[in-house]
């Protein structure tokens, strides 16, 4: 009985394997230049006048599809945005959302936990299409979100991150002008896997480096973030870092360390506010790095990639980085003598935010510092230092102002705690990331 119903179930998976595929291969994978007419219908659609749509239907019209899941946070956090797009272009555009993978009712149960998302919004107005592999196979992709521009004659003419998504960029794609938008040419989608082989890959398995680093000029197909990788056979360490600007490259570099930023300027550095400025910000201040090293040398991670970074970004944009010792205005906070740290009712763990404090009850110490460590700025240049030797599992129960600045009424606070709160100047070690 187990052999039989084992085979049935065999013969389902495989039944919908092959159909998958031969579903595929009806239809062939469209890039940049290709015309969409062939294209199947989009089909069980919600928020749309009819469950079917073929996107040949929608001639006329600029269609942007937003490829999306609700694994990617940043997809769910753009959707108010997509939404207010398709109603100040109602009737000359159409947003489609598309999730290959999830169905519908997964779909909502996981978005419907998820805090980011405004009351009263639900998950989407937009036409939706749930669970069709397919619409993956005909616009390949792998990194998350990813847009497909259909113009009005149904060619598609981008492929792009949702940055791109713009009211100036819908207006000039509608009045006719033609715009160079960032292609997102994912590497993954195209058969070579970055996250797993690397930014340098050996032509030949018998080419093994031992140590190397470098960096790569930014490309959207490499994602974000970063990836480790040990190889305890070689004993290899590596660490990819992708498409990350100037500015985090520092940060990651310093490891902990505080960072003074003395940069004329600074703020061309920082990502725009505006996303039409995103594309030329991230081709001149985004690049990707890779560094292989023998395992037992990673601890010398951070000194390594802080030495490249004052290679090419000397050589590139007459940057420097120093570590040094600067005295700086410092709250520093200290224990009262053996005063008792105070702790809450038994079975209360929680933080109540009121007009003008925030209590803290129960909760654990280690809050209440990442709380106030928001005093320090050091373009003020103001520091923060943390002397109570309190461990940071420690449960308090203190209340704190909201304005931090309240010199008086935060020292008055922490009193009642038992902490002490001065304002001196201190030597603190400091990153200095300056012009040459």
């Amino acid at each position: 009985m187990k052999r039989k119903a084992f085979s049935i179930i065999l013969a389902i998976v495989w039944s919908i394997s092959f159909e998958s595929s031969a579903q595929q291969h009806k239809y062939r994978q469209l890039a940049i230049g290709d015309n969409i007419a062939e294209t199947p219908a989009l089909k069980n659609l919600l928020h749309y006048p009819s469950p079917r749509l073929f996107l040949k239907d929608l001639t006329g019209k600029l269609v942007i599809i937003d490829f999306w899941s609700t694994g990617c946070p940043s997809c769910i956090a753009a959707i108010p945005h997509l939404e207010s797009l398709q109603k100040e272009f109602e009737g000359r555009i159409q947003i489609i959302m598309i999730d290959p993978w999830e169905s519908k009712v997964n779909i909502e149960k996981r978005v419907s936990k998820m805090s980011v998302l405004r009351p009263g919004i639900g998950l989407t107005t937009l036409p939706c299409l749930y669970g069709d592999t397919i619409w993956r196979y005909i616009f390949p992709h792998h990194e998350l979100p990813h847009h497909v521009w259909i113009d009005k004659g149904g060619k598609i003419i981008a492929a792009t991150t949702a940055v791109n998504a713009t009211s100036e960029h819908i207006s000039q794609i509608l009045t006719g002008r033609v715009i160079n938008l960032s292609e997102k040419n994912d590497l993954n989608s195209r058969g070579y896997d970055v996250r797993n082989k690397g930014l340098m890959f050996p032509g030949d398995t018998s080419i093994r480096a031992t140590f190397y680093s470098g960096f790569f000029k930014s490309n959207p197909g490499f994602g974000a973030g970063s990836k480790i990788s040990v190889d305890t056979i070689r004993n290899i360490y590596k660490r990819d870092i992708f498409n990350t600007d100037l500015i985090q490259f520092f940060k990651i570099a310093a490891h902990g360390t505080r960072i003074l930023f003395e940069l004329k300027n600074y703020n061309d550095y920082l990502r725009p506010k505006n996303n039409n400025d995103f594309d030329s910000w991230f081709s001149k201040y985004c690049y990707s790095y890779e560094i292989v090293m023998p395992l037992r040398q990673r601890d010398s991670l951070y000194s390594f990639l802080l030495q490249d970074m004052n290679r090419y970004f000397l050589m590139r944009n007459n940057i420097k980085a120093v570590l040094s010792v600067r005295k700086i205005p410092t709250y520093t906070l200290k224990r009262i003598g053996e005063t008792p740290i105070k702790s809450g009712k038994m079975g209360k763990d929680t933080m109540i935010e009121t007009a003008d404090v925030y209590k803290f009850i129960n909760q654990p110490f280690s809050k209440v510092l990442n709380y106030l460590k928001s005093i320090e700025d050091l373009s003020l240049p103001l520091a923060f230092l943390d002397k109570s030797n309190i461990s940071s599992n420690t449960l308090v129960t203190l209340n704190l102002p909201k304005n931090l600045s309240d010199k008086r009424l935060l020292q008055t606070s922490l009193f009642e705690q038992g902490l002490s709160l001065s304002f001196t100047d201190q030597d603190i070690k400091v990153l200095v990331v300056s012009d040459k």
